[in-house]
Protein backbone atom coordinates (compact mmCIF):
# COMPACT_ATOMS: atom_id res chain seq x y z
CA UNK A 1 0.00 0.00 0.00
CA UNK A 2 1.60 3.28 -0.56
CA UNK A 3 0.75 7.03 -1.69
CA UNK A 4 3.01 9.22 -3.12
CA UNK A 5 3.35 13.39 -3.70
CA UNK A 6 4.73 12.52 -7.04
CA UNK A 7 7.42 15.12 -6.51
CA UNK A 8 11.04 13.55 -7.03
CA UNK A 9 13.27 16.10 -4.97
CA UNK A 10 17.07 16.26 -5.59
CA UNK A 11 19.35 13.44 -3.69
CA UNK A 12 21.72 11.24 -3.59
CA UNK A 13 21.17 8.05 -5.94
CA UNK A 14 20.36 6.16 -3.24
CA UNK A 15 17.42 8.26 -1.76
CA UNK A 16 16.46 9.56 -5.73
CA UNK A 17 15.96 5.66 -6.18
CA UNK A 18 14.01 5.22 -2.81
CA UNK A 19 12.07 7.92 -3.89
CA UNK A 20 10.58 7.04 -7.43
CA UNK A 21 10.12 3.46 -6.50
CA UNK A 22 7.52 4.42 -3.85
CA UNK A 23 6.34 6.96 -6.66
CA UNK A 24 6.17 3.90 -9.19
CA UNK A 25 4.60 1.74 -6.30
CA UNK A 26 1.84 4.27 -5.40
CA UNK A 27 0.82 4.41 -9.07
CA UNK A 28 1.02 0.62 -9.72
CA UNK A 29 -1.49 0.41 -6.79
CA UNK A 30 -3.78 3.35 -7.20
CA UNK A 31 -2.68 4.57 -4.23
CA UNK A 32 -4.16 2.50 -2.28
CA UNK A 33 -4.33 3.47 1.13
CA UNK A 34 -6.87 3.22 4.12
CA UNK A 35 -7.52 7.23 3.88
CA UNK A 36 -7.18 9.52 1.00
CA UNK A 37 -3.51 10.51 -0.19
CA UNK A 38 -2.29 13.81 1.71
CA UNK A 39 -1.97 15.04 -2.43
CA UNK A 40 -4.28 15.09 -5.27
CA UNK A 41 -4.71 15.28 -9.21
CA UNK A 42 -7.15 15.79 -10.91
CA UNK A 43 -8.54 12.32 -12.79
CA UNK A 44 -6.45 10.56 -9.98
CA UNK A 45 -6.99 7.26 -9.03
CA UNK A 46 -7.47 6.00 -4.99
CA UNK A 47 -7.66 2.47 -4.08
CA UNK A 48 -9.56 2.87 -0.48
CA UNK A 49 -8.96 -0.34 1.57
CA UNK A 50 -10.55 0.94 4.17
CA UNK A 51 -14.04 1.15 2.41
CA UNK A 52 -12.89 -1.52 -0.29
CA UNK A 53 -13.84 0.97 -3.26
CA UNK A 54 -12.05 2.38 -5.87
CA UNK A 55 -12.45 6.14 -6.86
CA UNK A 56 -11.71 8.83 -8.87
CA UNK A 57 -10.39 12.01 -8.40
CA UNK A 58 -13.20 14.50 -10.23
CA UNK A 59 -12.03 16.82 -13.12
CA UNK A 60 -11.98 20.01 -10.52
CA UNK A 61 -10.09 17.92 -8.44
CA UNK A 62 -12.29 18.76 -5.35
CA UNK A 63 -13.64 15.71 -4.38
CA UNK A 64 -13.46 11.49 -5.10
CA UNK A 65 -15.89 9.58 -6.80
CA UNK A 66 -17.26 6.22 -6.54
CA UNK A 67 -16.67 3.92 -9.39
CA UNK A 68 -16.50 0.11 -8.17
CA UNK A 69 -16.08 -2.21 -5.26
CA UNK A 70 -12.29 -3.86 -5.07
CA UNK A 71 -13.64 -7.04 -5.33
CA UNK A 72 -15.76 -6.30 -8.45
CA UNK A 73 -19.29 -5.17 -7.54
CA UNK A 74 -21.07 -2.05 -7.80
CA UNK A 75 -19.83 0.90 -5.77
CA UNK A 76 -22.86 1.90 -4.19
CA UNK A 77 -24.65 0.43 -1.22
CA UNK A 78 -27.16 -2.83 -1.32
CA UNK A 79 -30.01 -0.18 -0.59
CA UNK A 80 -29.17 2.49 -2.31
CA UNK A 81 -30.28 5.12 -5.17
CA UNK A 82 -28.40 5.66 -8.53
CA UNK A 83 -29.54 9.34 -10.27
CA UNK A 84 -32.80 9.19 -7.56
CA UNK A 85 -33.87 5.42 -8.70
CA UNK A 86 -33.73 3.03 -5.99
CA UNK A 87 -32.43 0.01 -6.40
CA UNK A 88 -31.86 -3.07 -4.15
CA UNK A 89 -34.60 -4.56 -1.69
CA UNK A 90 -36.59 -0.98 -1.02
CA UNK A 91 -37.33 0.46 2.18
CA UNK A 92 -36.34 -1.68 5.48
CA UNK A 93 -34.65 -4.11 2.82
CA UNK A 94 -37.17 -7.00 3.36
CA UNK A 95 -36.23 -10.38 2.70
CA UNK A 96 -37.49 -11.12 -0.95
CA UNK A 97 -38.07 -8.02 -2.34
CA UNK A 98 -36.60 -6.29 -5.27
CA UNK A 99 -36.70 -2.78 -6.20
CA UNK A 100 -35.65 -0.78 -9.46
CA UNK A 101 -37.30 2.45 -10.30
CA UNK A 102 -37.45 6.11 -8.66
CA UNK A 103 -40.00 6.03 -5.81
CA UNK A 104 -40.37 2.48 -5.78
CA UNK A 105 -40.95 0.62 -3.30
CA UNK A 106 -40.27 3.29 -0.62
CA UNK A 107 -42.61 3.27 2.56
CA UNK A 108 -42.18 1.71 5.46
CA UNK A 109 -42.45 -1.57 4.23
CA UNK A 110 -42.91 -5.15 6.24
CA UNK A 111 -44.29 -7.03 3.44
CA UNK A 112 -41.62 -9.60 1.55
CA UNK A 113 -41.70 -11.43 -1.75
CA UNK A 114 -42.65 -8.05 -3.73
CA UNK A 115 -41.08 -6.79 -7.15
CA UNK A 116 -40.96 -3.42 -7.66
CA UNK A 117 -39.63 -1.82 -11.30
CA UNK A 118 -40.35 1.15 -13.15
CA UNK A 119 -41.30 4.77 -11.29
CA UNK A 120 -43.17 4.81 -7.84
CA UNK A 121 -44.28 1.60 -8.44
CA UNK A 122 -45.54 -0.02 -5.30
CA UNK A 123 -44.95 2.92 -3.97
CA UNK A 124 -47.47 2.72 -0.74
CA UNK A 125 -46.72 -0.61 -0.03
CA UNK A 126 -46.82 -1.50 3.55
CA UNK A 127 -47.63 -4.94 4.71
CA UNK A 128 -48.69 -6.83 0.78
CA UNK A 129 -46.69 -9.63 -0.17
CA UNK A 130 -46.04 -11.50 -3.29
CA UNK A 131 -46.85 -8.65 -5.59
CA UNK A 132 -45.33 -7.98 -9.09
CA UNK A 133 -45.37 -4.65 -10.40
CA UNK A 134 -43.32 -3.54 -13.67
CA UNK A 135 -43.98 -0.14 -14.65
CA UNK A 136 -43.76 3.77 -13.96
CA UNK A 137 -47.27 3.68 -11.26
CA UNK A 138 -48.01 -0.07 -11.48
CA UNK A 139 -49.89 -0.14 -7.96
CA UNK A 140 -48.57 3.11 -6.85
CA UNK A 141 -51.90 3.31 -4.26
CA UNK A 142 -51.68 -0.75 -2.72
CA UNK A 143 -50.71 -0.96 0.81
CA UNK A 144 -51.54 -4.46 2.30
CA UNK A 145 -53.93 -6.33 -0.22
CA UNK A 146 -51.43 -9.21 -1.58
CA UNK A 147 -50.65 -11.40 -4.48
CA UNK A 148 -51.25 -9.04 -7.37
CA UNK A 149 -49.07 -9.00 -10.88
CA UNK A 150 -49.06 -5.63 -12.85
CA UNK A 151 -47.14 -4.83 -15.93
CA UNK A 152 -47.50 -1.43 -17.43
CA UNK A 153 -48.08 1.98 -17.00
CA UNK A 154 -50.13 2.86 -14.18
CA UNK A 155 -51.29 -0.68 -13.99
CA UNK A 156 -54.21 -1.58 -11.23
CA UNK A 157 -52.55 2.15 -10.38
CA UNK A 158 -55.45 2.66 -7.79
CA UNK A 159 -55.71 -0.65 -6.37
CA UNK A 160 -56.22 -0.61 -2.53
CA UNK A 161 -58.23 -3.32 -0.99
CA UNK A 162 -58.90 -5.89 -4.18
CA UNK A 163 -57.02 -9.01 -3.98
CA UNK A 164 -55.39 -11.40 -6.89
CA UNK A 165 -55.91 -9.41 -9.73
CA UNK A 166 -53.71 -9.65 -13.10
CA UNK A 167 -53.03 -6.33 -15.13
CA UNK A 168 -50.60 -6.43 -17.91
CA UNK A 169 -50.82 -3.38 -20.32
CA UNK A 170 -50.48 -0.02 -19.84
CA UNK A 171 -53.41 1.46 -17.67
CA UNK A 172 -54.96 -1.95 -17.14
CA UNK A 173 -57.22 -1.97 -14.31
CA UNK A 174 -56.00 1.35 -13.98
CA UNK A 175 -59.20 2.56 -11.60
CA UNK A 176 -59.10 -0.71 -10.11
CA UNK A 177 -60.18 -0.39 -6.65
CA UNK A 178 -61.67 -3.44 -4.70
CA UNK A 179 -62.61 -5.67 -7.05
CA UNK A 180 -60.48 -9.18 -6.79
CA UNK A 181 -59.22 -12.12 -9.15
CA UNK A 182 -59.83 -9.75 -12.31
CA UNK A 183 -57.65 -10.31 -15.26
CA UNK A 184 -56.63 -8.05 -17.89
CA UNK A 185 -54.65 -8.14 -20.31
CA UNK A 186 -53.97 -5.43 -23.02
CA UNK A 187 -54.37 -1.73 -23.20
CA UNK A 188 -56.87 0.00 -20.81
CA UNK A 189 -58.77 -3.58 -20.73
CA UNK A 190 -61.03 -3.29 -18.26
CA UNK A 191 -59.43 0.39 -17.17
CA UNK A 192 -62.59 1.62 -15.17
CA UNK A 193 -63.22 -1.17 -13.32
CA UNK A 194 -63.36 -0.19 -9.58
CA UNK A 195 -64.95 -3.22 -7.73
CA UNK A 196 -66.08 -5.89 -10.37
CA UNK A 197 -64.27 -9.24 -9.83
CA UNK A 198 -63.79 -12.11 -11.37
CA UNK A 199 -63.08 -10.78 -14.95
CA UNK A 200 -60.91 -11.73 -17.53
CA UNK A 201 -60.38 -9.29 -20.43
CA UNK A 202 -57.48 -9.68 -23.04
CA UNK A 203 -57.25 -7.34 -25.93
CA UNK A 204 -57.35 -3.53 -26.51
CA UNK A 205 -60.10 -2.10 -24.63
CA UNK A 206 -61.87 -5.32 -23.99
CA UNK A 207 -64.44 -4.95 -20.72
CA UNK A 208 -62.38 -0.74 -20.73
CA UNK A 209 -65.60 0.62 -19.35
CA UNK A 210 -66.75 -2.26 -16.81
CA UNK A 211 -67.54 -0.78 -13.60
CA UNK A 212 -68.86 -3.27 -11.29
CA UNK A 213 -69.97 -5.65 -13.11
CA UNK A 214 -68.63 -9.17 -12.45
CA UNK A 215 -67.76 -12.93 -13.87
CA UNK A 216 -67.40 -12.01 -17.61
CA UNK A 217 -64.98 -12.92 -19.53
CA UNK A 218 -64.19 -11.16 -23.06
CA UNK A 219 -61.12 -11.87 -25.29
CA UNK A 220 -60.74 -9.82 -28.44
CA UNK A 221 -60.13 -5.91 -28.85
CA UNK A 222 -63.47 -3.66 -27.65
CA UNK A 223 -64.69 -7.25 -27.14
CA UNK A 224 -67.46 -6.49 -24.19
CA UNK A 225 -66.34 -2.75 -24.34
CA UNK A 226 -68.85 -1.37 -22.97
CA UNK A 227 -69.85 -3.73 -20.21
CA UNK A 228 -70.39 -1.74 -17.14
CA UNK A 229 -72.61 -3.26 -14.76
CA UNK A 230 -73.35 -6.54 -16.99
CA UNK A 231 -72.87 -10.09 -14.98
CA UNK A 232 -71.83 -13.30 -16.32
CA UNK A 233 -71.35 -12.12 -19.68
CA UNK A 234 -68.86 -14.04 -22.09
CA UNK A 235 -67.49 -12.26 -25.59
CA UNK A 236 -64.82 -13.51 -27.77
CA UNK A 237 -64.19 -11.93 -31.31
CA UNK A 238 -63.53 -8.27 -32.77
CA UNK A 239 -66.11 -6.62 -31.34
CA UNK A 240 -68.64 -9.06 -29.80
CA UNK A 241 -70.73 -7.78 -27.59
CA UNK A 242 -69.01 -4.19 -27.95
CA UNK A 243 -72.06 -2.11 -27.29
CA UNK A 244 -73.63 -4.56 -23.91
CA UNK A 245 -73.73 -2.05 -20.69
CA UNK A 246 -76.11 -3.86 -18.54
CA UNK A 247 -76.80 -7.12 -19.67
CA UNK A 248 -76.28 -10.46 -18.14
CA UNK A 249 -75.98 -14.17 -19.08
CA UNK A 250 -75.15 -13.49 -22.89
CA UNK A 251 -72.49 -15.44 -24.88
CA UNK A 252 -71.46 -14.09 -28.06
CA UNK A 253 -68.96 -15.92 -30.54
CA UNK A 254 -67.26 -14.27 -33.37
CA UNK A 255 -66.29 -11.04 -34.92
CA UNK A 256 -69.40 -8.07 -34.27
CA UNK A 257 -71.93 -11.21 -32.56
CA UNK A 258 -73.91 -9.23 -30.57
CA UNK A 259 -72.35 -5.92 -31.49
CA UNK A 260 -75.17 -3.74 -30.66
CA UNK A 261 -76.68 -5.11 -27.85
CA UNK A 262 -76.83 -3.17 -24.46
CA UNK A 263 -79.32 -4.52 -21.92
CA UNK A 264 -80.08 -7.88 -23.46
CA UNK A 265 -80.17 -11.21 -21.28
CA UNK A 266 -79.40 -15.02 -21.36
CA UNK A 267 -78.92 -15.09 -25.10
CA UNK A 268 -75.98 -17.09 -27.28
CA UNK A 269 -75.20 -15.70 -30.79
CA UNK A 270 -72.19 -17.68 -32.22
CA UNK A 271 -70.75 -16.87 -35.63
CA UNK A 272 -69.23 -13.47 -37.58
CA UNK A 273 -71.87 -10.62 -37.00
CA UNK A 274 -74.52 -13.48 -35.42
CA UNK A 275 -77.12 -11.38 -34.15
CA UNK A 276 -75.07 -8.33 -34.58
CA UNK A 277 -78.20 -5.54 -34.83
CA UNK A 278 -79.98 -7.24 -31.60
CA UNK A 279 -80.73 -3.73 -29.24
CA UNK A 280 -82.83 -4.99 -26.89
CA UNK A 281 -84.20 -8.65 -27.27
CA UNK A 282 -84.09 -11.42 -25.13
CA UNK A 283 -83.58 -15.06 -24.85
CA UNK A 284 -82.18 -15.94 -28.35
CA UNK A 285 -80.00 -18.56 -30.20
CA UNK A 286 -78.76 -17.79 -32.89
CA UNK A 287 -75.80 -19.87 -34.39
CA UNK A 288 -74.01 -19.19 -37.69
CA UNK A 289 -72.72 -16.38 -39.47
CA UNK A 290 -75.42 -13.41 -39.79
CA UNK A 291 -77.88 -15.61 -38.06
CA UNK A 292 -80.67 -13.08 -36.58
CA UNK A 293 -78.54 -10.32 -38.06
CA UNK A 294 -81.27 -7.47 -38.59
CA UNK A 295 -83.19 -8.43 -35.19
CA UNK A 296 -83.67 -5.48 -32.71
CA UNK A 297 -86.49 -6.35 -30.58
CA UNK A 298 -87.51 -10.23 -31.58
CA UNK A 299 -87.75 -12.29 -28.42
CA UNK A 300 -87.41 -16.09 -27.94
CA UNK A 301 -85.98 -16.82 -31.71
CA UNK A 302 -83.34 -19.56 -32.41
CA UNK A 303 -81.65 -19.35 -35.64
CA UNK A 304 -79.16 -22.14 -36.69
CA UNK A 305 -76.85 -21.76 -40.03
CA UNK A 306 -75.79 -19.51 -42.13
CA UNK A 307 -77.96 -16.50 -42.65
CA UNK A 308 -80.74 -18.37 -41.17
CA UNK A 309 -83.55 -15.65 -39.71
CA UNK A 310 -81.08 -13.28 -41.64
CA UNK A 311 -83.80 -10.88 -41.92
CA UNK A 312 -86.03 -11.09 -38.78
CA UNK A 313 -86.70 -7.79 -37.04
CA UNK A 314 -89.27 -7.88 -34.69
CA UNK A 315 -90.62 -11.66 -34.95
CA UNK A 316 -90.35 -13.79 -31.61
CA UNK A 317 -90.35 -17.27 -30.94
CA UNK A 318 -89.46 -18.36 -34.24
CA UNK A 319 -87.37 -21.18 -35.10
CA UNK A 320 -85.39 -21.50 -38.05
CA UNK A 321 -82.65 -24.58 -38.96
CA UNK A 322 -80.40 -24.52 -42.03
CA UNK A 323 -78.53 -22.23 -44.21
CA UNK A 324 -80.55 -19.26 -45.27
CA UNK A 325 -83.70 -20.95 -43.52
CA UNK A 326 -86.36 -18.40 -42.38
CA UNK A 327 -84.46 -15.32 -44.15
CA UNK A 328 -87.62 -14.08 -46.42
CA UNK A 329 -89.33 -13.21 -42.49
CA UNK A 330 -89.25 -10.14 -40.98
CA UNK A 331 -92.05 -9.41 -38.35
CA UNK A 332 -93.88 -13.18 -37.94
CA UNK A 333 -93.69 -14.58 -34.74
CA UNK A 334 -94.60 -18.61 -33.64
CA UNK A 335 -92.89 -19.77 -36.84
CA UNK A 336 -91.06 -23.07 -37.33
CA UNK A 337 -88.55 -23.41 -40.61
CA UNK A 338 -86.33 -26.48 -41.54
CA UNK A 339 -84.07 -26.75 -44.14
CA UNK A 340 -82.00 -25.19 -46.58
CA UNK A 341 -83.87 -22.18 -47.95
CA UNK A 342 -86.87 -23.10 -46.39
CA UNK A 343 -89.53 -20.07 -45.57
CA UNK A 344 -92.28 -18.97 -44.30
CA UNK A 345 -94.94 -18.26 -46.87
CA UNK A 346 -94.63 -14.53 -46.39
CA UNK A 347 -92.37 -11.52 -43.85
CA UNK A 348 -95.48 -11.28 -41.80
CA UNK A 349 -96.57 -14.56 -41.97
CA UNK A 350 -97.05 -16.21 -38.21
CA UNK A 351 -98.11 -19.45 -36.56
CA UNK A 352 -96.08 -21.55 -39.54
CA UNK A 353 -94.39 -24.54 -40.02
CA UNK A 354 -92.19 -25.13 -43.19
CA UNK A 355 -90.64 -28.14 -43.93
CA UNK A 356 -87.89 -27.77 -46.56
CA UNK A 357 -87.76 -25.65 -49.34
CA UNK A 358 -89.82 -25.43 -53.00
CA UNK A 359 -87.22 -28.31 -54.41
CA UNK A 360 -88.49 -31.04 -51.90
CA UNK A 361 -90.69 -33.54 -53.66
CA UNK A 362 -91.48 -36.29 -50.88
CA UNK A 363 -92.81 -35.70 -47.33
CA UNK A 364 -91.53 -39.11 -45.60
CA UNK A 365 -92.02 -40.28 -41.96
CA UNK A 366 -92.82 -44.26 -40.41
CA UNK A 367 -96.11 -43.19 -40.00
CA UNK A 368 -98.73 -41.47 -42.77
CA UNK A 369 -100.76 -38.81 -41.19
CA UNK A 370 -99.96 -36.39 -38.36
CA UNK A 371 -102.12 -36.61 -35.36
CA UNK A 372 -103.79 -33.09 -34.29
CA UNK A 373 -105.66 -32.00 -31.11
CA UNK A 374 -109.42 -32.75 -31.98
CA UNK A 375 -110.98 -32.92 -28.28
CA UNK A 376 -114.30 -31.96 -27.85
CA UNK A 377 -113.69 -30.18 -24.83
CA UNK A 378 -111.66 -27.80 -26.40
CA UNK A 379 -114.37 -26.93 -29.56
CA UNK A 380 -117.54 -24.99 -28.78
CA UNK A 381 -120.73 -24.70 -31.37
CA UNK A 382 -120.82 -27.95 -32.84
CA UNK A 383 -123.59 -28.80 -35.75
CA UNK A 384 -123.20 -31.24 -38.18
CA UNK A 385 -121.67 -30.22 -41.50
CA UNK A 386 -123.00 -29.52 -44.42
CA UNK A 387 -120.73 -29.45 -47.50
CA UNK A 388 -120.24 -32.56 -48.98
CA UNK A 389 -121.69 -33.69 -52.69
CA UNK A 390 -121.94 -30.16 -53.72
CA UNK A 391 -118.42 -28.94 -53.70
CA UNK A 392 -116.77 -32.50 -54.72
CA UNK A 393 -118.42 -32.38 -57.58
CA UNK A 394 -117.96 -28.37 -58.19
CA UNK A 395 -113.60 -29.40 -57.87
CA UNK A 396 -111.81 -30.30 -60.82
CA UNK A 397 -108.72 -32.77 -60.07
CA UNK A 398 -106.21 -31.43 -63.10
CA UNK A 399 -103.11 -33.19 -64.35
CA UNK A 400 -100.10 -30.74 -64.35
CA UNK A 401 -96.53 -30.05 -65.18
CA UNK A 402 -94.51 -27.78 -62.77
CA UNK A 403 -93.02 -24.86 -64.26
CA UNK A 404 -92.43 -22.62 -61.17
CA UNK A 405 -91.46 -18.82 -60.96
CA UNK A 406 -88.78 -19.46 -58.91
CA UNK A 407 -86.35 -22.40 -60.18
CA UNK A 408 -87.04 -25.59 -58.65
CA UNK A 409 -85.93 -29.39 -59.07
CA UNK A 410 -89.43 -29.88 -59.35
CA UNK A 411 -89.98 -28.51 -62.59
CA UNK A 412 -90.71 -30.19 -65.54
CA UNK A 413 -92.65 -33.10 -63.42
CA UNK A 414 -96.34 -34.30 -63.95
CA UNK A 415 -98.37 -34.54 -61.23
CA UNK A 416 -102.06 -34.97 -60.28
CA UNK A 417 -103.88 -32.31 -57.94
CA UNK A 418 -105.51 -28.95 -58.00
CA UNK A 419 -105.13 -25.37 -58.72
CA UNK A 420 -105.19 -23.35 -56.19
CA UNK A 421 -107.29 -20.28 -57.29
CA UNK A 422 -109.88 -22.98 -58.83
CA UNK A 423 -110.16 -24.15 -55.05
CA UNK A 424 -111.31 -20.53 -54.29
CA UNK A 425 -113.34 -20.14 -56.92
CA UNK A 426 -115.60 -23.36 -55.47
CA UNK A 427 -115.62 -22.36 -52.26
CA UNK A 428 -115.89 -18.62 -52.15
CA UNK A 429 -116.28 -17.39 -48.42
CA UNK A 430 -116.30 -21.34 -47.22
CA UNK A 431 -112.91 -21.32 -47.51
CA UNK A 432 -113.13 -18.97 -44.35
CA UNK A 433 -113.64 -21.77 -42.33
CA UNK A 434 -112.84 -25.02 -44.81
CA UNK A 435 -109.66 -23.29 -45.16
CA UNK A 436 -108.21 -25.65 -48.28
CA UNK A 437 -106.65 -22.35 -49.81
CA UNK A 438 -103.73 -20.67 -48.06
CA UNK A 439 -103.38 -16.97 -48.51
CA UNK A 440 -100.82 -15.91 -46.96
CA UNK A 441 -98.66 -14.98 -49.58
CA UNK A 442 -101.33 -13.56 -52.35
CA UNK A 443 -98.36 -14.20 -54.84
CA UNK A 444 -98.19 -17.90 -53.81
CA UNK A 445 -101.63 -19.24 -53.01
CA UNK A 446 -101.00 -22.92 -51.27
CA UNK A 447 -103.40 -25.64 -51.17
CA UNK A 448 -104.67 -28.03 -48.50
CA UNK A 449 -105.66 -31.37 -49.44
CA UNK A 450 -106.57 -33.05 -46.17
CA UNK A 451 -109.00 -30.01 -45.46
CA UNK A 452 -111.48 -32.07 -47.90
CA UNK A 453 -111.64 -35.41 -45.83
CA UNK A 454 -114.72 -33.81 -43.62
CA UNK A 455 -116.13 -32.60 -47.23
CA UNK A 456 -115.34 -36.24 -49.03
CA UNK A 457 -116.56 -38.15 -45.73
CA UNK A 458 -119.84 -36.01 -45.90
CA UNK A 459 -120.21 -36.63 -49.90
CA UNK A 460 -120.06 -40.18 -49.30
CA UNK A 461 -122.59 -40.15 -46.38
CA UNK A 462 -125.10 -38.24 -49.03
CA UNK A 463 -124.11 -40.81 -51.82
CA UNK A 464 -125.13 -43.67 -49.37
CA UNK A 465 -128.58 -42.42 -48.80
CA UNK A 466 -129.17 -42.21 -52.24
CA UNK A 467 -128.11 -45.58 -52.22
CA UNK A 468 -130.00 -46.76 -49.86
CA UNK A 469 -132.86 -44.85 -50.95
CA UNK A 470 -132.34 -46.43 -54.49
CA UNK A 471 -132.56 -50.16 -53.17
CA UNK A 472 -135.30 -49.33 -50.78
CA UNK A 473 -137.35 -48.03 -54.10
Amino acid sequence: MATHDYVLDNASGAAFRTDLNNALSAIATNNSNSSDPATTFASQFFANTSTGIMRLRNTGNSDFVNLFTLTGGPAFSVDGTINSVNIGKGANSVAGNTVLGEGALDASVSGGNNTAIGKNALTALTSGVNIVAIGSGALDAVTTSNNHVAVGYNALSANTSGEKNTAVGSSALAVNTEGGKNVAVGYVVLEDNTTGSENTGVGESALADNSTGSNNTSCGKRALKSNTTGDNNTAFGYHALEENTTGTGNVAIGKDAMKTSTTENNNVAVGLGAAEKSTSASDYVAIGRHALNEQTTGDSNVAVGLNSGANVTTGSQNTFIGNSSGDLTTTGSNNSVIGYLADSSSNSASNEVTLGNSSISALRCQVQTITALSDQRDKTDIVDSEDGLDIINALRPRKFTWAMREPSDNDGKTELGFIAQEIDAVLGDKNNYIRAVYKSNPDKLEASYGKFVPILVKAVQELSAKVTALEAG
